[in-house]
């Protein structure tokens, strides 16, 4: 059973996961970027559940009628409440006591507001076993037009690329927790590989982390690289689970990751807000065998 901690202070900070901006960058240029048309082969995926459409995070289209995303955004939860003493005070948590594969039918993918179902949704074998190798492959019913797809990078030379992150998901300014929401819209947002690590699969690390540098040189929470933040750098994770981290080389888009999540530093958080927090992601060149394998099956 897995103990997860959902609430630490009286309702005040939303600590979930999310795509979070710089304080002294408009949300519009964020935006603007996520806009851009390389861009549209991030989308939205939704679920339905109790007859209402849901957004449940996001996914990248790497071929016409193929889409990566994260395995957890597939996988439903068993719980039961409970309460927890953190540095005394009483917590809400919950108990997860068991998983299970959401049903395939009920979930629909979204590009350019056009929305699509899927024939199968292939979640890695060792995920809900192992809680690692979180990835997945969907095959859509039917295939995206007018769409391109970026590369799958199969090059383990990630570290120290400048990174661009897409995604759907609660947004806000890094400062303000509090005002931290869920808007349905898409952001991508800039960064850059600090380090490569995790799991390892077929001896190489398969996990990519960045972290939210601030511009106000709070160098006493920098967790890796160099501190000073780039133009449009963000934080993502949450709803923007699922979403690509692209990087560009000789003018071609390669998909180089997919948001897995982000682990919250609590004290950082009540210190800083969302600066200094590490993003996660799973490695594409790790898995790039795998996704072609169940790509021809």
């Amino acid at each position: 059973m897995k103990l997860i901690l959902y609430t630490f202070l009286i309702g005040i900070i939303n600590i979930l996961p999310l795509g979070i901006y710089r304080h002294n960058v408009p949300i519009e240029k964020y935006m603007q970027l996520a806009r851009e048309s390389k861009f549209d082969c991030v989308g939205k995926i939704l679920y339905y559940e109790n007859d209402n459409l849901i957004e449940v995070g996001s996914c990248v289209l790497i071929d016409s009628q193929y889409v990566l995303s994260a395995a957890h955004c597939f996988i439903g939860e068993n719980t039961k409440d409970t309460t927890i003493d953190y540095d005394g005070k009483k917590m809400k948590t919950y108990i997860v006591t068991g998983q299970y594969k959401k049903r395939t039918e009920k979930f629909v993918f979204e590009f350019n507001n056009k929305r699509f179902t899927s024939k199968r949704i292939v979640v890695h074998e060792k995920y809900m076993a192992e809680n690692t190798h979180d990835i997945a492959l969907i095959e859509l019913n039917e295939p995206v037009k007018n769409i391109s797809f970026p590369l799958l990078n199969k090059e383990f030379n990630e570290k120290g690329d400048s990174v661009t992150g897409v995604g759907f998901g609660v947004s806000g300014p890094a400062n303000r927790p509090e005002l931290v929401d869920s808007y349905g819209i898409k952001l991508a947002g800039m960064n850059i590989i600090d380090s490569i690590g995790g799991y390892i699969v077929n001896g190489q690390s398969a996990l990519l982390f960045t972290d939210f540098d601030s511009p106000d040189k709070l160098e006493d929470c920098n967790k890796m690289g160099d501190s000073a933040p780039l133009p449009f750098e963000y934080f993502t994770g949450g709803g923007d689970s699922g979403g690509g981290l692209f990087r560009e080389q000789n003018e071609t888009l390669q998909l180089i990751g997919i948001c897995v999540g982000s682990p919250k530093d609590i004290n950082i958080l009540l210190k800083h807000g969302y600066y200094c927090q590490i993003s996660c992601w799973t490695r594409i060149s790790v898995f790039r065998e795998w996704i072609t394998q169940n790509q021809n099956k």
